[in-house]
């Protein structure tokens, strides 16, 4: 592991899933108790529900095979320009081959640590 970047949770792109996948669990097991068959749905909602936490909770990673992980994958040498928008950073890349162009956002607490470390893998990223 070469990096790992703290989110930033006062963005509202970091928050507001886990907010409403709260509130999408809390509407379900209100009518799920009022159901016959309590223990069936309790038991697989409560056994997805980690999972999305732990996914909603997990920092952003750079990898030592040059991979930035946490809102997908994406290989830093196909990175070809950052652009710093309302306390995060939106990454611009192509798919491998060159062939569509895709973005990113990545809400980071520290934006200039995030950049740097993703200069020095790829020194051609453009600032924007």
């Amino acid at each position: 592991m070469k990096a790992k970047f703290k989110k930033d949770f006062s963005h509202r792109a970091i928050w507001l899933p886990i907010v409403l996948f709260s509130v999408f669990l809390l509407s379900v097991l209100i009518c799920v108790v009022l159901t016959p068959l309590r223990f069936e749905f309790c038991s697989g909602l409560l056994g997805c529900s980690p999972f999305i936490i732990v996914v909603c909770l997990k920092p952003y990673e750079l990898t030592d095979l040059n991979v930035l992980q946490g809102n997908g994958t994406i290989q830093v040498d196909h990175i070809y320009r950052i652009q710093e928008i309302n306390k995060g950073i939106s990454v611009f890349y192509t798919w491998p081959g060159g062939k569509a162009e895709r973005k990113r956002f990545f809400a980071v607490k520290d934006i200039d640590a995030f950049i740097s470390t993703l200069q020095e893998i790829n020194p051609n990223i453009k600032l924007n």
